[in-house]
């Protein structure tokens, strides 16, 4: 089935750390997965800023062991989800080889693409296949790199062992969600047509995720600075209100004409975000269709 039920028998719960709350998922079975246990508990703001990074390691501690206090989970073993400016990805084409050949020279292939110092980064990669690229005069292999920077993990992993826990899995929060896709819709994935994508868009407090998933392998991920954060913002200086007065009127007063424009104006910019990023993996082959 994929990564996802990789995870199951070593008895890890999910662990979603976002800007305005943390969510705890364990699912359990062989044949037929069940949901065992969930669990979520609000973040004071600016615990976590929209970039990914812990801004008041305390609060994040302290909520963390709150989570994990009652007898929800049957397991402290955790599998985080990362997110930020800390963490990239990037699509590359390179001559074919194995993979083992490749993890050979991932830092040097790295060193090309990556902005950030290649000693200074975690690193990992998954081959796609067959490059669409029909210029090269040599066959070619599509790889996905991702780098994410081992200070930001050090700081995350730290907080979440400080709570009690262990880090077990560390994944992009951008691949967690085409995983959980293809762990619930893997085998229409598998029979769908060449070519033929689906695009999964997580629009949270902080970010927007976007993730394209073709077959069983995610093959784009884009975060999108268009927030529920951001959104609140614009509320506030457009009615020249506190931030926390803009949150409160956006959840309870949406329908009213000069709180409805200000949200009508924030989701035309951001459909046109995502139209944009959409184009841009359009671009990549003219081979791609999005389902």
């Amino acid at each position: 089935m994929g990564f996802l039920s990789s995870l199951l028998p070593r008895q890890l719960v999910g662990l979603d750390i976002g800007v305005s709350g943390i969510k705890a998922v364990e699912i359990a079975g062989k044949k037929e997965k069940r949901l065992m246990a969930y669990n979520r508990i609000a973040l004071p703001m600016d615990t976590m800023s929209p970039e990914g990074e812990i801004r008041n390691r305390h609060n994040l501690v302290e909520a963390l062991a709150k989570l994990f206090a009652g007898k929800n989970f049957s397991s402290k073993k955790v599998a985080i989800g990362a997110f930020g400016n800390s963490i990239m990805t990037k699509k590359i084409s390179v001559p074919k080889m194995t993979a083992n050949e490749f993890s050979n020279q991932l830092y040097f292939e790295a060193e090309q693409y990556i902005p950030f110092n290649v000693n200074e980064v975690n690193m990992d990669f998954a081959i796609l296949g067959n490059s669409t690229n029909t210029s090269a005069t040599t066959p070619m292999m599509d790889v996905l790199l991702i780098a994410a920077k081992k200070d930001y993990i050090g700081q995350l992993r730290g907080a979440v062992d400080e709570a009690g826990l262990t880090v077990d899995v560390v994944d992009s929060q951008a691949f967690a969600l085409g995983n959980v896709f293809e762990f619930n819709y893997g085998l229409q994935l598998r029979q769908a047509p060449s070519g033929m994508a689906n695009v999964i868009i997580d629009f949270g407090a902080g970010g927007t995720k976007l993730s394209v998933v073709e077959k069983d392998k995610t093959t784009f991920t884009r975060e999108l600075r268009q927030s529920g954060i951001s959104c609140t913002n614009a509320i506030a200086e457009r009615l020249g209100l506190s931030f926390s007065e803009a949150e409160q009127r956006k959840i309870s007063d949406y329908e009213s004409k000069e709180v409805g424009q200000v949200i009508h104006d924030f989701c035309g910019t951001l459909a046109e975000e995502v139209g944009r990023t959409l184009d841009f993996y359009l671009s990549q082959s003219t081979e791609k269709t999005i389902e």
